[in-house]
């Protein structure tokens, strides 16, 4: 069962929702789940591989790096990653990217601060881009217990999270 947690102020409210075996298997591939929250197709990687690679790996099965540009999302993919014990442990490499200071998905899309900052950990980002190498940032999400965002030099190896819109499949 999926459970969505929603802040209302100061308060949390929660939601849950449960997808049946069958309707993932009718809206996705084998080898991907449902992610119901932003209903897209999702597929874990099991090997580790440099932002750059990662980004090539998703598209060799026509996929992208996962974004996660609302605060539905966020929450979703969080509590996601917080009830798969292989998922949860490890940080895995998002579609975000730093450009020259400024960070975007990889489809070019500028990500706002809101956005940016609501999943951030705490003092951070704390990386000063070298104008000699100003794409050596990228976006990941730690593991468990904070599954927050951080940056980290692209060339470190991660896992990774492929999506692809159900209307793909």
């Amino acid at each position: 069962m999926l459970k969505y947690y929603v802040m209302v102020g100061a308060f949390f409210c929660v939601a849950s929702w449960l997808p049946s075996a069958k309707a993932n298997q009718d809206l996705c591939p084998k080898g991907y789940m449902l992610g119901a929250f932003k209903l897209a197709c999702l597929r874990f990687s099991n090997d580790e591989l440099g932002w750059n690679d990662a980004v090539m790996a998703c598209r060799a099965t026509h996929d992208s790096l996962l974004v996660l540009d609302t605060i539905k999302d966020i929450v979703g993919f969080r509590t996601l990653r917080a009830q798969f014990y292989e998922w949860r442990k490890v940080p895995v490499w998002l579609g975000g990217k730093n450009y020259d200071g400024i960070w975007r998905w990889g489809s070019g899309s500028k990500i706002g601060m809101p956005i940016l900052l609501s999943n951030y950990k705490r003092g951070r980002p704390r990386f000063q881009l070298d104008k000699n190498h100003p794409k050596l940032v990228c976006l990941q999400q730690l593991g468990f217990p904070d599954l927050t965002w951080a940056e980290d030099y692209c060339s470190t190896k991660k896992r990774y999270m492929c999506e692809r819109p159900i209307s793909k499949y």
